[in-house]
C-alpha cells in the first residue's frame, strides 16, 4: 500500500510506484492521503468527466 498527496494533480511519483506494483504482487495507491496517514483530499475539479 502506497499513500500519495494529491490535491490537484498526480504526483510525480506515481507511475513510478504503479511500475514497482506492476513488476511486483499488485498493491494499492490511495491519492490525498498522506504518508502519516492523515487525509489530504483530492481537489474533485480535477477529477476527468
Amino acid at each position: 500500500m502506497e499513500f500519495k498527496r494529491a490535491a490537484d494533480s498526480l504526483p510525480e511519483s506515481f507511475f513510478e510506484t504503479v511500475c514497482a506494483f506492476l513488476n511486483r504482487d499488485g498493491g494499492l495507491i490511495v491519492l490525498g492521503v498522506e504518508d502519516d496517514g492523515s487525509v489530504s483530499g483530492v481537489d474533485p475539479a480535477q477529477s476527468p468527466g
